[in-house]
């Protein structure tokens, strides 16, 4: 089974990462949530070889299906 993939830009860096999403709620600091949602992805070396992995929020109008 494929899991499906994504390119979306760093929220800070602006940096282009491809790999995959997961939709969170915001988090306000001091363990206090709030309504809204964040993006993260995770990049992994199998989503983006020689890329920097790790976790990053992402901007939502930048995420795309590859």
């Amino acid at each position: 089974m494929e899991i499906q993939k994504y390119k979306a830009r760093h929220t800070k860096t602006n940096k282009e990462l491809i790999g995959y999403i997961a939709e969170t709620r915001e988090y306000l600091g001091e363990g206090t949530y709030g309504n809204g949602t964040n993006y993260v992805i995770t990049v992994t070396e199998k989503s983006m070889p020689g890329g920097d992995y790790g976790v990053y929020r992402v901007s939502k109008d930048s995420i795309e299906a590859i």
